[in-house]
């Protein structure tokens, strides 16, 4: 298959006929064919209706023609086959993004937290952008006790270029999180105003 995609070169149009259907390739192959039959029938079968000198000038610029062409055609195809491979790196990315969160979730309904926190940090590695995965981390540190880790991420979630889906989850978490803060200033603020030698136990949230 390889083979016969550079044979196309052969033929000014055709790789941009046969890879990309553009019609822009059919006119160029259609148009070398008449005039490449002209010449032949010119040179061959009725030499008499033309004078040697035009003979001449159109092979020389079908020559020419086919020289120039055959090298935009290799290039055509180069990038061709380097744009299928910039698709295929970006489908296999995407395959393993989607693997990494998915181990995430069954490792997060488990409370495997390292586990979790593994897998997502893979999928964030893959794409800088997955939002999905970072609220997800966001609530593994949330959930652990790690509030500073999720105020810093997110307050980096906040900076990337999302749209509404997340809006909710987002402050969704900001509201949980400033929650803890308002709780264990509340604790501070009874230890520090309670004699050290009291044993009533300090009222904890449910």
């Amino acid at each position: 298959m390889q083979r016969a995609t550079w044979i196309t070169c052969c033929w000014p149009g055709l790789p941009q006929l046969w890879l990309r259907g553009q019609w822009r390739g059919l006119l160029t192959a259609g148009a070398f064919a008449v005039l490449f039959n002209l010449g032949l029938a010119v040179t061959f079968i009725w030499p008499q209706w033309w004078p040697t000198a035009w003979i001449r000038v159109l092979w020389g610029g079908l020559g020419l023609t086919w020289c120039i062409t055959a090298i935009q055609s290799c290039r055509f195809i180069t990038s061709c086959k380097n744009s299928m491979i910039i698709h295929t790196d970006s489908d296999w990315a995407r395959r393993n993004e989607d693997d990494y969160f998915t181990q995430a979730q069954a490792h997060y309904l488990k409370q495997n937290w390292f586990e979790t926190e593994q897998c997502l940090s893979s999928a964030i590695s893959v794409n800088a952008h997955d939002v999905d995965a970072f609220l997800m981390l966001i609530s593994l540190f949330r959930h652990t006790g790690r509030h500073v880790e999720a105020k810093e991420i997110l307050q980096h979630v906040n900076t990337l270029e999302t749209n509404d889906k997340w809006k909710w989850e987002l402050m969704r978490e900001q509201e949980l999180l400033d929650s803890f803060d308002s709780l264990a200033e509340e604790e501070s603020a009874i230890l520090a105003t309670q004699p050290v030698d009291s044993r009533q136990p300090l009222p904890r949230a449910a």
